[in-house]
């Protein structure tokens, strides 16, 4: 029996619409939402599925997205040390939202070039 799949799909209808019109991403937590077999095999033929797959692995987690055929739409899960799942995600954004680099690791990325680029004019190779 249908529960809640129609009004997740009218919720990513919305929030669609939001991010076009105004760059703003929307995350549903799937995993706290009830839903029946009938929902999540409807959400996924709805949804289908694109062609960038990512995973992400830390020693405290992995993380999963696939992109799903409406461009924009993201499925995640989140899994613990041991793999066991811990979140179920449903994000719209260009890009997913905990993917995505920390502005702290880009500007230590952006020191460290600058220190090798700073040792390859003297033509150093320290940065080996």
């Amino acid at each position: 029996m249908l529960m809640n799949a129609v009004p997740i799909l009218y919720e990513i209808a919305k929030a669609l619409e939001d991010f076009i019109e105004k760059g703003e991403n929307h995350i549903i937590y799937t995993n706290k939402i009830p839903l029946s077999d009938e929902d999540k095999e409807l959400l996924l033929d709805v949804l289908g599925e694109g062609s960038i797959k990512i995973e992400y692995k830390t020693k405290r987690e992995y993380i999963t997205f696939k992109e799903t055929s409406l461009i924009g739409v993201w499925l995640g899960v989140v899994h613990d040390a041991e793999r066991k799942p811990i979140l179920e995600i449903l994000e719209v954004n260009a890009f997913p939202f905990m993917l995505q680099a920390p502005k702290e690791d880009m500007e230590d990325s952006l020191r460290r070039l600058k220190d090798i680029l700073k040792d390859l004019e003297k033509g150093g190779k320290d940065y080996v």
